[in-house]
């Protein structure tokens, strides 16, 4: 398999693009994942990497609410009978010492109803990381690990094999067998980035007053808490690629279910086909940000979009109040892609990295946390599923694009 590399961007960000539709073969013996199975707790950690602060017992404690919460949506029916199966242990770059420093971040657990895996849930691993991260009714990303890597010449690494870089981007650190460099290999997406120049996780907050509150069986659990504020939007579509022979790139689908809401009889081919060609959306289904907004408005007039990097929360809000779904987007580094931003809307040359994923926001809760507002979105993925994602102080490399009639 060929490895693509896109036009260098000012930032370095060394972005290489597997193609997501090629056929990919498995790992193979060094991780050894069967399906429905999962790797033993602190198997991905080096001998010197730090162990995590939160004990599985009590992640599994705070999942197990998560499910239970989340099965009151409709969108997770599927969790209502659900059970949590062991975690999975995922580790965050940071760039504290170097650029491949590492910190065991969050837990992934798979969701199963019976023998079906029905989805994941995601919460923290340290104190510094919130309790609960992200959910969704996908798999969980390791178990697509033998279908993801394979890139000819890249080798799993044997001392981290997971890495959590935001709740958009679940990977694995994987080896270039003739020049020694490490990638990061996104499980689901399967594009590659340099190790080092990987967005870092640097949280901030301390959580540690949510953790102890949410493990104490005489406090109360996630299913009694009330959002301060909440807005949904029914019946935007939940578009996927089903249909082409190549990944027409989640930036497109994303955008287009925002424009296909609108519609009155959407055509979801030709608008993500025409979103493809105006975004300039490059062969493996990548991005970048400041076609975004060009692309929707030059594929039809009537529609105005913007690329909002300060005030993301209001932007996401704004856009569902309104009945104007948004799209959530993963960036690269701020700091290496960003200039200064005067206002709360990003110009095109305010930032020069590849889209890592893009997806649809049609719902947010807002809840009182014990370190202040969690602002939760509910997003539809483009691969036709569910996710609901934390966005606060512990992933800073997001976006938010709104789109408007």
């Amino acid at each position: 398999m060929t490895m693509v590399k896109d036009t260098p961007n000012k930032s370095g960000s060394g972005i290489v693009d597997i193609e997501r539709r090629s056929s990919l073969k498995a790992i193979g013996g060094t991780l050894g994942l069967i399906a429905g199975g999962s790797l033993s707790i602190g198997s991905v950690a080096g001998e010197n990497d730090p162990e995590p602060g939160i004990s599985v017992r009590d992640a599994t404690k705070v999942a197990q609410q998560i499910v239970k919460k989340a099965s009151q949506k409709e969108a997770y029916r599927g969790f209502t009978e659900a059970t949590v199966k062991t975690p999975e242990l995922y580790y965050s770059l940071t760039g504290r010492r170097s650029d491949t420093d590492v910190v065991p971040s969050v837990y992934v657990f798979p969701v199963v109803d019976g023998n079906d895996h029905v989805g994941h849930v995601t919460t923290g691993a340290q104190e510094k990381m919130p309790p609960v991260v992200e959910y969704g009714t996908d798999p969980a990303p390791h178990l697509e690990t033998e279908q993801t890597l394979s890139q000819d010449g890249l080798s799993p690494s044997s001392e981290r094999e997971y890495l959590f870089q935001g709740p958009l981007s679940f990977g694995i650190s994987a080896i270039d067998e003739t020049t020694g460099e490490e990638y990061f290999v996104n499980l689901v997406s399967r594009l590659t980035q340099k190790l080092e120049d990987t967005p870092k996780i640097n949280p901030s907050t301390d959580h540690t007053e949510g953790w102890n509150t949410l493990t104490n069986p005489d406090k109360a659990d996630l299913s009694d808490v009330e959002p301060l504020n909440s807005g949904s939007i029914t019946d935007v579509p939940n578009w996927t690629d089903t249909g082409y022979s190549n990944w027409p790139g989640c930036t497109p689908i994303a955008a287009a279910m925002c424009i296909g809401y609108h519609e009155s009889f959407p055509n979801r081919t030709d608008i993500i086909d025409g979103l493809n060609d105006e975004m300039n959306t490059n062969p493996n289904g990548r991005t970048w940000p400041h076609n975004m907004p060009s692309g929707i408005e030059g594929y039809d007039s009537s529609y105005s979009a913007s690329n909002n990097y300060t005030g993301r929360p209001a932007a996401a809000k704004g856009g569902v109040d309104s009945n104007n779904p948004p799209f959530v987007n993963t960036l690269g580094d701020k700091e290496a892609g960003k200039t200064d931003v005067v206002s709360d809307e990003v110009s095109p040359s305010d930032w020069d990295v590849l889209v890592g994923h893009s997806e649809t926001v049609v719902g947010y809760e807002e809840e009182g946390s014990w370190s202040g507002t969690d602002l939760y979105l509910d997003t539809h993925n483009t691969w036709g599923s569910t996710r609901t994602v934390l966005v606060g102080d512990y992933w800073d490399t997001y976006m938010i694009t709104t789109v408007e009639p």
